[in-house]
């Protein structure tokens, strides 16, 4: 037991109501920490770390694992994802940054003291990515979450001491792209405030973005896509069906992976699906993985927005303002 959950309990107080934002982190913190869902001994996954153990400490009694079957369902509907899932993405986090390292600073034999590795990671927040995995120097992590998420996580990886690698960064973005009243646009501004620079090569990580309604998530990958200069990466968690269905009435993995990637190629993201299976994960009917593909993985393509601009008006300022008739400039 955490000294910090105990001081919590002592207080006597009535606590405040938890924002739906938080309601659905402290969802997905559960969700991750069950090993399978017929686990009658309320465990947890041998496999979190100690930073997400914390966090799960600190959300009582009343969020222990129950074995209700609806529930369980109910879970994986909304698009949270198992521990084998949260453990792959990292791993492809760390080795697709290690990859855009060898890309655009070992290759071209570029000085990297003083440049900036990125990771976004977006979802339901209270993400410890930016304390357990072990960054290079020099990686600035951002993590997009509601307000109320930072203040829950913050509180409790402060009180049991995490920090993030030696020589990178952590940085808390008080935005969620996920959220029902989130405007187009409110995740650039929130990011280039907290450093986030649009022209170096970013990793970005989506984990427990919610049940997928395709326009919904087309939506977001067209804005994450504008926020990505070309050669950046996202992997991300693919979650259940939701709504859609096959011809047949019944949801298809093949079918899911297939919109996601469509969504993600208009938004100049050249994209993959891969199963649990193929990752390697356990997929077990009543387990923590029913009805998950697994991961996306995508490459962006085109430029950035900001970039697209950018060569907008130095073309229209060659053919207006410096060049001859032709365009030619002087």
């Amino acid at each position: 037991m955490s000294p910090f959950a105990e001081d919590a309990a002592s207080t006597g107080d009535s606590p405040e109501p938890d924002s739906p934002e938080l309601t659905r982190a402290k969802r997905a913190l559960r969700w991750r920490a069950s090993c399978v869902v017929a686990n009658k001994d309320n465990e947890l996954c041998p496999n979190l770390d100690v930073y997400t153990e914390a966090l799960l400490v600190t959300l009582g009694d009343e969020w222990q694992w129950r074995d209700d079957a609806a529930d369980e369902t109910g879970a994986a509907e909304a698009g949270f994802s198992s521990a084998g899932i949260s453990t792959a993405l990292d791993h492809l986090a760390f080795e697709r940054l290690q990859a855009l390292m060898e890309k655009f600073e070992v290759s071209q034999k570029v000085e990297v003291f003083g440049t900036m590795r990125q990771v976004v990671v977006t979802g339901a927040g209270a993400d410890t990515r930016g304390f357990r995995v072990p960054w290079p120097r020099g990686t600035a992590v951002f993590e997009l979450a509601h307000e109320d998420v930072h203040a829950f996580a913050h509180k409790t990886l402060k009180a049991v001491g995490a920090k993030p690698a030696k020589g990178s960064s952590h940085r808390r973005v008080r935005c969620d792209p996920t959220s029902s009243d989130y405007r187009y646009g409110d995740a650039e501004e929130a990011l280039v405030r907290a450093g986030y620079a649009p022209d170096v090569p970013s990793v970005w990580v989506l984990q427990d973005v919610g049940s997928v309604d395709i326009g919904k998530w087309n939506d977001l990958v067209e804005e994450i896509g504008d926020l990505m200069c070309a050669g950046s990466e996202i992997v991300a968690h693919a979650p259940s069906l939701g709504p859609a269905s096959s011809s047949a009435g019944t949801k298809t993995r093949d079918a899911f992976g297939a919109e996601l990637v469509r969504g993600m190629a208009a938004a100049g993201t050249l994209a993959r699906a891969y199963t649990a299976g193929e990752l390697g994960c356990e997929e077990v009917d009543g387990g923590a993985l029913v009805g998950q593909v697994g991961v996306v993985h995508g490459v962006k393509q085109r430029p950035s927005r900001q970039e697209t601009e950018f060569y907008r008006e130095q073309v229209w300022q060659i053919e207006n303002e410096d060049g001859d008739e032709e365009g030619f400039s002087f």
